[in-house]
């Protein structure tokens, strides 16, 4: 320990190596210790692994990513985007986490559910070899990492997958201290080997999560205060300082020029210092459910008494710290610098729109901070948990600790249980009755996504999404005039809300409101972020069906630019041509695609439909019996050609395909049979 600890390096060497818990000398504890700390992680976090995805995000990375995730060669491809594809979250190194899992099962849910519990285990392991590089007490370091393992508060970042993130950002961050004080403790011929990783376990950090940035403070810290009898400018800090300027430099600039191209408003939209203000409270809440985890949600809100508590602890601490005489203070010191330094980066975020105040998961590397000020506090109290007293002590808080973990983890078994658990547990907000519709939504009940999103009304009556889902449903379901009811509800809380302007303009053109639906197709397509070819193709049909041929092939012609391969657009915009007196240009498209299609049936059967349509039955028979030719048995050109031969007073020909059709077991419609008679 540095010169500024109360108790002396002899005590700090004997207290941290020979005789933990009164353990015997000859006692194998430190090949002992880090096993029970892995092992148990794997233990406890086990029953996750069968656990299915609860569609929080955790969808979006393994099933809609899941083109990216296939390709091993995306590893390169994951440093060239941000992480949501159109936000400012720059992770490579979850994308690549990713990757990796889906080479081994796919979309098999369990295996990125056990990675998750490995990192947590790794990350464990490695706090235990910290605290020990930090000269803590090996019973401090063993019981503390045991805590950390069992701890209800981390368990998001393991029980859900999108948590990973903070598992990842802490094993790189452990592994850049620990190489750190390896760096500064080894001879000089190995010193270089240890910097060298250190910036390379650095580099990965950052690549991990942007709250890394802030380490280099960090890790400044620890040189001041666990090495203050070394000089603080002395070459090897300085070697250390240029590699984290060059490293978080070059990181500063790749990152911002991804973001830059590929950046969208997203939901972070809330300036920085705004943001700040409002999530000001989630620094007391963590404190709080740090040494009190109930009420525990993965995304929570803030509540009076939480952050009561946690007042009365912070408050409780900066005392205690200032009135112990035997306290270091500048142990204490690093171990809110570490809670801070990890916590500020995501209280600079807020996102909009769905009310929850802060992500437990988030907590994951923060709360190691909290860990060192309850070690250095308890050193200063000489509590060394060798006594019964002080052993049942621990050993009950570590039993509550793990039962709540343990019972904490089935809220995160499907997306019933992770949103109903929300919903239980905050019932007068938004955020769970969203998610819980959202899945059934997907999984096409749409009579419990009303019945949800009719609750949710009750809870908060101008919340737009209300009305914008139930739109949704009622488009689904073909209940296409409360479908623009309820896009029209919406648009009443916000008239530029895309989802809104498009489902009302699907409604009003299923409806045949098209001159309606033109101008609200319109809207949406300019609110889009991204290019919409489904809402590009029904604006074009809009337009059409509008009678506003202009525009129409204004439209066809552009989707066309952008889907050249989509045949059947073709024959619309042929449709088009001959609507507005342009025959000579619909002749032109199919005579286009009889080059690119020779053999397809579909064609024949337009082009001919295209030609008697424009009073042109000799050309029409000619199109329709070159497809017989390509496709002897097919009944719609048998259809086609008898009801042309029947217009055109050839009744002996159209009984004599009637026959052909007969005899294909085709069955001829009353009307033709009408005629025929």
């Amino acid at each position: 320990m540095a010169k500024s600890s109360k108790h002396t390096a002899k005590e700090t060497e004997n207290n941290t190596f020979e005789n933990p818990f009164g353990i015997k000398r000859d006692f194998n504890y430190r090949l002992l210790f880090p096993i029970i700390i892995f092992s148990f992680a794997l233990l406890l976090f086990a029953r996750t692994v069968p656990f299915d995805l609860v569609n929080c995000d955790d969808d979006f990375m393994i099933l809609e990513n899941q083109e990216f995730n296939k390709d091993i060669s995306n590893i390169f491809a994951s440093f060239d985007r941000t992480f949501f594809a159109d936000d400012v979250y720059y992770r490579p190194i979850l994308n690549i986490s990713f990757i990796f899992d889906y080479q081994v099962a796919g979309l098999d849910v369990w295996i990125y559910r056990l990675t998750n519990v490995v990192y947590h285990a790794i990350a464990s392991l490695l706090l235990y070899f910290f605290f020990i590089k930090l000269k803590f007490r090996t019973e401090y370091a063993f019981l503390f990492s045991m805590l950390f393992v069992v701890h209800p508060i981390v368990s998001p970042a393991i029980t859900w997958i999108s948590g990973r993130n903070d598992s990842l950002l802490a094993i790189f961050t452990l592994l850049s201290l620990i190489t750190l004080i390896d760096y500064k403790e080894s001879k000089a011929v190995r010193k270089w080997q240890y910097l060298f990783l250190h910036l390379f376990v650095y580099t990965i950090a950052l690549y991990t999560k942007e709250t890394a940035a802030l380490s280099p403070f960090l890790m400044a810290a620890y040189l001041l205060i666990f090495r203050n009898k070394e000089k603080f400018f002395s070459k090897e800090n300085i070697y250390l300082a240029a590699g984290w300027v060059v490293i978080g430099t070059f990181w500063f600039f790749m990152r911002q020029e991804v973001v830059n191209r590929v950046i969208g408003t997203g939901e972070l939209e809330s300036p920085l210092a705004e943001s700040f203000v409002t999530n000001l409270p989630s620094f007391i809440a963590y404190i709080s459910k740090a040494f009190v985890p109930i009420r525990m949600s993965p995304l929570a809100n803030y509540e009076l008494f939480a952050l009561i508590i946690g007042a009365i602890l912070l408050i409780g601490i900066v005392f205690f710290t200032f009135i112990n005489k035997r306290i270091d203070r500048k142990i204490i010191l690093f171990g809110f610098l570490w809670y801070l330094l990890f916590i500020v980066p995501s209280m600079l975020a807020r996102i909009k729109d769905f009310d929850f105040d802060y992500a437990e998961h988030r907590v994951y590397i923060p709360i190691i901070g909290i860990l060192i000020i309850i070690i250095e506090i308890l050193r200063s109290l000489d509590i060394n948990f060798r006594k019964t007293k002080e052993i049942a002590v621990i050993a009950v808080i570590f039993l509550l600790f793990t039962i709540n973990t343990f019972t904490y983890q089935s809220k995160f078994n499907s997306p019933i249980s992770f949103w109903g658990h929300f919903i239980r547990t905050y019932p007068h907000t938004t955020r769970g009755f969203i998610g819980l519709g959202k899945y059934y939504f997907i999984n096409n009940e749409y009579e419990k996504v009303e019945k949800i999103m009719k609750k949710g009304i009750t809870v908060k009556p101008d919340f737009k999404y209300w009305y914008t889902n139930l739109s949704s449903v009622y488009l689904r379901n073909k209940r296409f005039d409360l479908a623009e009811e309820y896009a029209n509800k919406s648009l009443q809380y916000d008239k530029n809300d895309y989802q809104a302007n498009l489902n009302l303009g699907y409604a009003l053109g299923a409806q045949g409101k098209f001159k309606e639906a033109v101008p609200v197709l319109e809207k949406a397509i300019s609110l889009s972020k991204i290019q919409d070819n489904t809402l590009l193709k029904r604006l074009a049909d809009a337009y059409f069906r509008a009678g506003y041929n202009d525009a129409s092939i204004r439209a066809y012609n552009h989707y066309i630019s952008l889907n050249p391969n989509d045949i059947s657009i073709y024959y619309e915009l042929a449709k088009v041509y001959s609507n507005s007196g342009m025959y000579e240009k619909g002749e032109e498209i199919y005579h286009k695609l009889q080059s690119i299609t020779p053999n397809s049936i579909q064609l024949y059967v337009n082009w001919g439909t295209f030609y008697a349509e424009n009073k042109k039955p000799i050309e029409a028979e000619k199109i329709w019996l070159q497809g017989l030719k390509i496709d002897p048995s097919n009944q719609q050109l048998y259809l086609n050609l008898i009801q042309l031969y029947t217009l055109m007073g050839k009744k002996d020909l159209a009984l004599s395909y009637a026959e052909k059709l007969e005899k294909l077991g085709g069955h001829l419609p009353q009307n033709v049979k009408n005629m025929l008679n």
